[in-house]
């Protein structure tokens, strides 16, 4: 930090020079570019989708909850350094920085024995996901799932994301 620099910085720069990478492939369709992500790869997944209008469809597994009730909650194991973005979060919660992608498809996939993630939280964050893609008139274009399970992005819920994303 001293020196200028975050690791959600890097990982952003990272995962938007990625698109740009992708982009200069003859084997990939610029107009289907999307990205998936578990965990802190969810994180990274909604913040390349909020940042960059390439990405076309979006998931975010195992990372979708308020900020406040997240820190409420779970202060121990809450987010760390590397998802520490300094300010943001005195103006924007994860749902807002996710809605910056609106009204582009995104599918938020969450366990419901998830133990990282306050169940409050998780269900604050689907409300202002629901009431951000139907303001913009794209509610069909939202897919938010809960599935039984742990923190984990099993073969089911692999279908289900690659099925919504197809």
């Amino acid at each position: 930090y001293t020196a200028g620099f975050t690791w959600p910085g890097v990982m952003c720069t990272d995962d938007v020079r990625t698109v740009d990478y992708l982009l200069t492939r003859p084997d990939v369709d610029p107009r289907r570019i999307g990205c998936v992500g578990l965990s802190v790869g969810g994180f990274r997944s909604i913040h390349l989708a909020a940042l960059d209008e390439r990405i076309k469809a979006a998931v975010a597994v195992g990372w979708m909850t308020s900020f406040p009730h997240q820190i409420k909650s779970h202060v121990r194991w809450t987010v760390g350094h590397s998802m520490l973005v300094p300010g943001l979060y005195r103006h924007l919660d994860y749902p807002d920085v996710a809605a910056l992608a609106t009204p582009r498809p995104l599918m938020v996939v969450h366990g419901s024995r998830d133990t990282l993630f306050a169940p409050d939280g998780v269900r604050a964050a689907f409300d202002t996901l629901e009431a951000c893609w139907r303001k913009a008139g794209a509610s069909e274009r939202l897919a938010l799932r809960v599935h039984d399970t742990p923190h984990e992005f099993n073969r089911t819920m692999q279908a289900d994301a690659w099925a919504w994303l197809e």
